[in-house]
C-alpha cells in the first residue's frame, strides 16, 4: 500500500467536509494585578455540517465543534465522518459489504491497515488527488 502524505490526508478530511476557519474569540489575563482583554484569533477546523458564525466569542472553549487538529486515521474516525458521506451506489465500491441499513461495514481480512485500506478507497470515489 502506498505512503500517506500529509497534503492527501488534508485533503480527505476537507473532502469529507471539514472547514479550517478562523475563530476569534476574547482573551482575558492579569498584568501587575489589573485584568486586562483583548481579542485574538486562531485557526481552527470545523468539524462537518456543524454552524459556524463569524463573531467574537467569550472564549476559545465557548466555540462549538472546533479542534485544533483534524480526527487521527482510524476506523472510528472514518466511519464517523467519512462513510456518512458517501451515497450507496459509493458504499457498494468499497472493499467490503454493507447491510440495508448501511452501517455494518466487513473489512476484508487480509488487509494489514483496515483503517488505511478504507482511507485509499473513499479518498479515490470522493476524486482526491492521486
Amino acid at each position: 500500500m502506498k505512503e500517506l502524505t500529509a497534503e492527501q490526508m488534508r485533503e480527505f478530511w476537507e473532502l469529507v467536509g471539514f472547514r479550517f476557519v478562523t475563530v476569534r474569540a476574547r482573551t482575558f489575563e492579569i498584568v501587575r494585578g489589573r485584568k486586562r482583554s483583548y481579542e485574538t484569533s486562531e485557526q481552527r477546523w470545523l468539524q462537518p455540517n456543524c454552524e459556524f458564525e463569524n463573531k467574537l466569542y467569550p472564549s476559545y472553549h465557548s466555540v462549538p465543534f472546533v479542534d485544533w487538529e483534524l480526527p487521527p486515521l482510524d476506523l472510528n474516525s472514518l466511519f464517523k465522518y467519512a462513510v456518512p458521506k458517501l451515497t450507496d451506489a459509493q458504499k457498494a465500491r468499497l472493499p467490503g459489504h454493507f447491510s440495508k441499513q448501511g452501517s455494518v461495514f466487513t473489512m476484508l481480512a487480509f488487509e494489514e491497515d483496515p483503517a488505511l485500506a478504507l482511507f485509499w478507497a473513499i479518498y479515490k470515489i470522493l476524486g482526491g488527488k492521486e
